[in-house]
């Protein structure tokens, strides 16, 4: 069937016609129902809803799966200061006679002084700009590049490469890292030589001066006398446990002295006397 158009005057066949010129009513019911051109079907506040439930739930399965690999992240970056630091120590014990660096804050022989290994994690004191001490020699005197490779990035307390910016920049004041030394003591030659050290002997750590300076919480990164790296496991939290609350707390020098005890015994299976102070 066919019908004139107004405008033109020609015929035009109409759809939905057949040979029969029977009308289609299917054309016509769709004809009807159709929408207006450019309409939509919107969502209902019920689909947004769901949605936004569904996203959520998403979400909450794949944090605990984001934060292990933030944490897994965080201690490969660890591990990879702490042998840069550990490759430089050595690197500084071929150039001097087979010493380590050296430290003002390390037990000395025969007693002498009062030995503050909580304040090995200090890398110049505030005597002035040129006053660097332990690990910090291995920076000024070449060995290390940048200041980044001494601080983790899994840090929990105040020692943060930020908050040293000034006195890296040449401003007078102490620097401290984030990562513990067993260190030597100036001017006593025969101790702390790598030869006559265990060569799986823990040597440098992630902090220990308090619990928020223990970097990753649920174990550490221990850097030892053999130039290898292994991970102190702590997932029951008992070892910081027993650390102190604070660097200035009385009891601080004794138990980073027992941290490393307990650093060689379970990661070397060795055995001390309590009145130790040295590696062996």
């Amino acid at each position: 069937m066919s019908v004139r158009s107004r405008h033109t005057g020609s015929a035009v066949q109409r759809p939905g016609t057949g040979a029969g010129g029977q009308y289609s009513r299917v054309w016509g019911a769709r004809n009807a129902k159709s929408l207006p051109t450019g309409a939509r079907a919107a969502f209902s506040i019920v689909d947004v809803l769901v949605s936004l439930a569904v996203i959520a739930v998403l979400i909450s399965l794949l944090m605990p799966s984001l934060a292990s690999v933030k944490q897994i992240t965080y201690k490969v970056v660890c591990s990879n200061n702490l042998r840069h630091i550990g490759i430089a120590t050595f690197g500084f014990s071929n150039d001097y006679r087979d010493h380590l660096p050296d430290s003002v804050f390390a037990a000395k022989l025969g007693g002498g002084g009062t030995p503050q290994p909580h304040l090995m994690m200090q890398l110049r004191t505030d005597e002035g700009v040129n006053s660097w001490d332990g690990l910090g020699l291995l920076y000024t005197r070449g060995y290390l590049d940048g200041p980044g490779v001494f601080y983790c990035p899994a840090h929990r307390g105040n020692s943060r490469l930020d908050a040293f910016a000034n006195q890296w920049s040449g401003v007078t004041g102490a620097i401290t890292g984030n990562y513990q030394y067993r260190g030597t003591v100036a001017g006593q030659s025969n101790l702390r030589r790598i030869a006559v050290m265990r060569p799986n002997a823990a040597l440098i750590s992630d902090g220990l001066a308090s619990r928020a300076d223990f970097n990753h919480g649920e174990g550490a990164n221990v850097f030892r006398v053999d130039n290898t790296i292994a991970w102190f496991e702590d997932s029951d939290r008992q070892f910081i446990k027993r650390l102190t609350d604070s660097v200035t707390d009385p009891n601080a020098a004794t138990a980073v002295t027992q941290a490393w005890y307990e650093f060689d015994e379970k990661l070397s299976n060795w055995t001390f006397s309590p009145a130790s102070t040295n590696i062996p």
